[in-house]
């Protein structure tokens, strides 16, 4: 469990790691003990639990080195805020346009709406600790936000924002992900080299009721995110488990 000690220490060294270029190498634990005033099983713990979070790449008789985290895409009903919250980093948006149009035949069909209803579209640039991470297109139906003003959203969750101002709690949700590289636009919006790998996720959320709320299409950053799919075998029952008699 983490403590104000041990969280002063890991922001510390995200400090000094902050002040140096990925490759570089930290100075040994010893260096670094004395510095932060810790012990070495301390120090190290820490380093190790950094290393494990992508900041750094820990090589056994060599030293330690700065790297760039590589974040884990997780598959739960969660926003950009709190992912980043959970990562103990800070997250940001920046909103590149908004407006108001009629759904059209795809959108409607994921919103379950007619083609000729109005939607809300979003598009916004997600940060993480400044970075650009994700560059995201959200439509909603009109209908469930009334008097909503996206330019008043700024860094606030949007599912907090909803929860807050409609009571709408988005609860579960379909997703799909595909791997893709980033066009021109995209590319210069996230700061990439064109058609750099990126990971392409649709996605539609809906409450307990049902009710459709969302349909986003993201794009992330290739460089920075890495797929995880946790898997469990298949319950079997006495019947699939059993072992063959031997033929007589």
């Amino acid at each position: 469990m983490a403590t104000p000690r041990s969280d002063a220490l890991r922001q510390r060294i995200l400090n000094l790691v902050g002040g140096l270029a990925p490759g570089e190498k930290l100075p040994s634990e010893r260096a670094l003990g004395e510095q932060f005033g810790v012990a070495r099983e301390t120090l190290r713990r820490a380093l190790d639990d950094l290393a494990e979070e992508g900041y750094l790449d820990r090589r056994q008789g060599v030293g330690t080195f700065v790297t760039r985290p590589t974040f884990t895409q997780s598959f739960r009903v969660q926003s950009f805020t709190e992912d980043m919250r959970a990562r103990r980093m800070s997250s940001s948006s920046r909103l590149l346009s908004h407006r108001r149009r009629m759904a059209g035949a795809r959108i409607a069909a994921r919103l379950q709406i007619s083609p000729g209803d109005e939607v809300i579209t979003l598009r916004r640039l997600r940060f993480a600790d400044g970075e650009p991470m994700s560059l995201e297109n959200v439509s909603m139906p009109t209908s469930l936000l009334p008097g909503f003003d996206a330019e008043k959203l700024g860094d606030s969750s949007l599912y907090a924002t909803l929860f807050r101002q409609y009571g709408i709690d988005i609860v579960a949700g379909t997703q799909t992900m595909e791997a893709t590289v980033t066009d021109v636009e995209e590319s210069a919006i996230l700061g990439v080299a064109p058609l750099s790998p990126a990971i392409l996720v649709d996605r539609v959320t809906w409450t307990a009721s049902g009710q459709r709320v969302e349909s986003v299409r993201s794009i992330y950053r290739g460089d920075r995110y890495k797929i995880q799919v946790d898997l469990s075998g298949a319950q079997r029952t006495p019947e699939t488990t059993r072992m063959p008699h031997p033929e007589r």
